[in-house]
């Protein structure tokens, strides 16, 4: 969750420096790429306007890969209800209609993002360019091997320990999307 949500913070104790990270949410927050929703109802016409502006800044950007909060997904589903028209065929059985990319200036793939379900994140997207992101290791893995075990312990305890970051090229290669409540 570091990695989505951390916050990028020092602390320093007397015998320890505590540092956090910043996350993509500190990272995006106050990019320029950035779809505030007003009122919490996003429309097509929104969606539309914020995809050329990242592709007027960026037009090298041909997909994003939106990691969104399920009623986020969900709004952007209905949108396209709204403006489809469905045919089927006599031996269908099932109706209606579950998108996966939302084609605009920019495609912008759609990922239900499970994480993103709590009562401060609904709405949110965040839009990636998986190309431009990297997992950066900062120390190398330890493996501590029986730490903390007792006498009438049926198992042995075993812990990993490692400092990673999270690398994210070229902010304008990103986007979010706040409170797109549907």
């Amino acid at each position: 969750n570091a990695i989505m949500y951390g916050y990028r913070a020092s602390v320093a104790g007397s015998s320890l420096n505590i540092r956090t990270m910043g996350g993509l949410n500190q990272w995006l927050y106050s990019g320029t790429n950035v779809l505030d929703v007003p009122g919490g109802i996003i429309t097509e016409t929104m969606i539309d306007n914020w995809l050329t502006d990242i592709h007027t800044r960026r037009p090298d950007v041909k997909t994003l890969t939106l990691f969104g909060a399920s009623n986020l997904i969900n709004r952007i589903n209905q949108i396209a209800k709204q403006g489809g028209t469905l045919q089927m065929s006599p031996n269908s059985k099932l109706y209606g209609m579950q998108i996966n990319r939302y084609q605009g200036a920019v495609n912008l793939d759609l990922v239900d993002a499970p994480l993103m379900s709590g009562p401060y994140l609904r709405g949110w997207g965040w839009a990636l360019d998986l190309t431009h992101i990297s997992l950066k290791y900062l120390r190398p893995v330890i493996l501590n091997k029986g730490v903390n075990n007792y006498n009438d312990d049926d198992f042995i305890r075993d812990r990993i320990r490692t400092e990673v970051s999270l690398k994210v090229s070229i902010q304008e290669r990103h986007g979010m999307i706040r409170n797109g409540l549907a």
